[in-house]
């Protein structure tokens, strides 16, 4: 569930400006000018802050830890891993990432993370997303490209996910019309 107001980062509507609130603004240009990439980094950087708090506060109360376990902190970490999948860090949510990366380990979450450091979700992501503006519209093509040419973004599309955690929320990705739409364009580049 989400409470959706006013100038919340979670708040679209449609329109670019409800996407990202005016005091973000100015970091758009680090993620493609593209308003939902730079939500679903700061969604990732949110959880980072959420599952390392979390981990901090309560790793001496067992109970209250077991309980975050099955309930939060897979989710979180499982967002948080994601971090490492933005090529920029304006905020500084990446200090969490050693954090989320040894509770990834421990847990075996990471199925997510690896779908979405592929090449086709990102092409795939600034394909939907370029409907925004046509500002957004125009740029594409040099987007997809900067996508193509940079080099942490992995190159396949068949991934080894049956032993995590976050199989599931994986799959769901690998389905999405976005990925299937950025292999498609993948080939043509």
């Amino acid at each position: 569930n989400y409470t959706i107001r006013k100038d919340s980062t979670i708040n679209y509507g449609g329109k670019i400006n409800s996407l990202v609130p005016s005091r973000l603004k100015q970091y758009l240009k680090y993620f493609y000018d593209n308003p939902m990439i730079f939500s679903k980094y700061y969604r990732c950087g949110g959880a980072a802050v959420m599952l390392s708090s979390a981990i901090k506060d309560f790793k001496n109360n067992r109970n209250t830890y077991k309980f975050l376990e099955k309930t939060f902190l897979n989710r979180y970490c499982m967002l948080a891993i994601n971090l490492q999948n933005f090529p920029n860090d304006p905020l500084g949510y990446k200090r969490y990432l050693s954090i989320a990366k040894k509770y990834a380990k421990d847990h075996n979450i990471g199925a997510f993370t690896l779908v979405q450091s592929s090449v086709y979700y990102w092409i795939g992501l600034v394909l939907i997303s370029s409907k925004i503006s046509l500002k957004n519209f125009l740029k594409t093509p040099f987007y997809i490209y900067q996508i193509l040419k940079d080099k942490s973004y992995t190159k396949k599309y068949k991934f080894d996910i049956d032993n995590y955690w976050d199989r599931d929320y994986a799959l769901r990705v690998l389905k999405h019309k976005s990925y299937k739409l950025g292999i498609l364009i993948s080939k043509i580049y």
